[in-house]
């Protein structure tokens, strides 16, 4: 288990307004976001079935599964950032899809 010098980052993006999904690569960091209120979805959890609206911290590891999590959350907020342009637009496109209009 990790020890944190400094959660300050994880507080900050904890009070991220209601509709962001939170990426974060490391499980502790997910975690730790969960202690600190945020539900945590890590790899093989379907985040779609989280209630839309709030705000959750989600596996870098789902971006890439086919979730579609443009209902309920329209920010996003990424802890560690991606190796590639690729990964980044797989990401968001968990809530950012074109031609959609039906956007919360």
């Amino acid at each position: 288990m990790p020890i944190w010098l400094d959660d300050s980052p994880l507080r900050q993006a904890a009070d991220a307004p209601a509709g962001t999904l939170i990426w974060t690569r490391h499980v502790s960091a997910g975690q730790r976001l969960a202690q600190l209120g945020v539900p945590y979805y890590g790899g093989g959890s379907n985040p779609e079935h989280a209630p839309h609206g709030t705000t959750i911290a989600v596996s870098v590891e789902a971006h890439g599964t086919g979730f579609n999590l443009q209902h309920g959350w329209s920010r996003n907020r990424v802890l560690v950032p991606m190796a590639s342009a690729e990964l980044w637009e797989q990401l968001t496109g968990r809530t950012h899809r074109q031609g959609d209009r039906d956007k919360v």
